[in-house]
């Protein structure tokens, strides 16, 4: 059996977390499977830190801008058969994906949705012409605004077992007349770890920043990075002071896309508002997801602009701050029993950001044991388009046996 993953990013601690959670399950229901995964970037990119004898990362095999020609051309050649579209990355890309015999689309944020990504919806409409039939796993997925992507959207959705992680995603795709089932984030299935090289340092907070103004298609005119350091930081500086607490700044971003002078900037803002040069860490050392987690689980409290920072504090049974760039964010709150440590990242300047952060410190013991309570289930949810891939395929096995 050949198992091919579309659209796997990397580069991103978060994505990297949620590719391995979904390859770890793969390789338990299906010990024997070829597992292929066709990357998605823009720029060269890595691979994510998953691999044995029988796990193919492809790569080498994006689609870039140069190679939208061929991808009309391939479009053009389900009507015109005769229509050629070269060697290029695309029909590279046909042909993997013809190979297999099961297509799942890997864990990621609103491609199809809020950022409207043609090469990435591209892949999908692959998949479905060549009559797979793929496995969205607990994507952010809803409308872009722009109707030919919307209608090409659907049509691939409507061909597609789709399992997303967002109410709010529930409610876009039923409108649209799709079937859908609803889940958490896939980093959740990713098993409990026992050792930590963080445990025994000083008691700190986690902070993990990202700037938005340069790439968030909310964030893009209506600019909100210098806001958000404006505003936070100096509460985070007198909560820290107040309690002792080092600051531990966590990178998200890897590869192409580290943000190294960002997070610089960031320390150097702490320390101008009073906070000791030597209490402040950059955590440079975390070199993969497994050490991203490790520095929350550590950690007394964590502050995340970033997504699965929230994640891995409710996987860890952390006190923690939401930031929500999106509503991704605010639903994990939800569906921990945690709305009230999320703020929206709009509303920022209406809200009382140093009281938010002391209530939460106070409260410590029971946000511990209310996210400690959820992490049963919350793992569960994390299987279900996998547990019903798995549940096919013994289904058609059968059906062949009898015939």
């Amino acid at each position: 059996m050949k198992v091919t993953i579309l659209n796997q990013h990397t580069n991103n601690f978060g994505d990297d977390a949620a590719g391995v959670g979904m390859a770890k399950q793969i390789r338990n229901l299906f010990p024997d499977a070829k597992i292929e995964f066709l990357y998605h970037s823009f720029k060269p990119c890595g691979t994510i830190p998953f691999h044995d004898s029988k796990t193919i990362h492809r790569n080498d095999l994006l689609i870039l801008k140069k190679d939208l020609p061929d991808a009309v051309k391939y479009l053009l050649s389900k009507i015109f058969p005769f229509i050629s579209y070269g060697n290029s990355s695309v029909a590279k890309t046909v042909q993997a994906i013809k190979e297999s015999d099961a297509v799942v689309v890997s864990p990621c944020g609103a491609n199809i949705g809020i950022y409207k990504d043609w090469i990435f919806l591209l892949r999908v409409l692959i998949a479905v012409l060549e009559k797979k039939k793929p496995y969205f796993h607990l994507n952010t997925i809803g409308k872009s605004g722009n109707k030919i992507f919307d209608t090409m959207a659907k049509y691939a959705l409507k061909r597609s077992k789709v399992f997303v992680r967002e109410s709010k995603s529930v409610k876009e795709l039923k409108k649209m007349g799709i079937q859908v089932e609803q889940g958490v984030d896939t980093a959740f299935s990713l098993e409990k770890r026992i050792e930590n090289r963080f445990d025994g340092k000083a008691d700190y907070l986690a902070l993990i920043p990202t700037q938005f103004d340069n790439w968030h298609v909310a964030y893009k005119k209506n600019k909100i990075d210098d806001n958000v350091k404006n505003i936070l930081l100096p509460d985070i500086t007198n909560f820290c002071l107040e309690n002792n607490l080092d600051i531990r700044i966590i990178p998200h971003l890897t590869g192409e896309l580290k943000e190294d002078e960002f997070l610089d900037e960031y320390k150097n803002k702490l320390i101008s508002l009073g906070m000791r040069e030597d209490s402040i860490h950059i955590e440079k050392q975390v070199k993969s997801f497994y050490d991203y987690e490790d520095v929350i689980k550590a950690s007394k409290m964590v502050i995340s602009m970033r997504y699965h920072g929230v994640i891995f504090a409710i996987k860890n049974a952390v006190p923690f701050l939401s930031l929500a760039y999106e509503n991704k964010m605010r639903e994990a709150c939800m569906y921990s029993d945690s709305l009230s440590l999320n703020i929206d990242l709009k509303k920022l300047s209406e809200t009382n950001v140093l009281e938010k952060i002391n209530a939460i410190y106070e409260d410590e013991n029971n946000i511990k044991n209310n996210l400690a309570q959820k992490s049963i289930v919350l793992d569960r949810l994390a299987r279900l388009p996998l547990q019903a891939m798995y549940l096919e395929y013994l289904s058609n096995n059968v059906k062949e046996e009898i015939s």
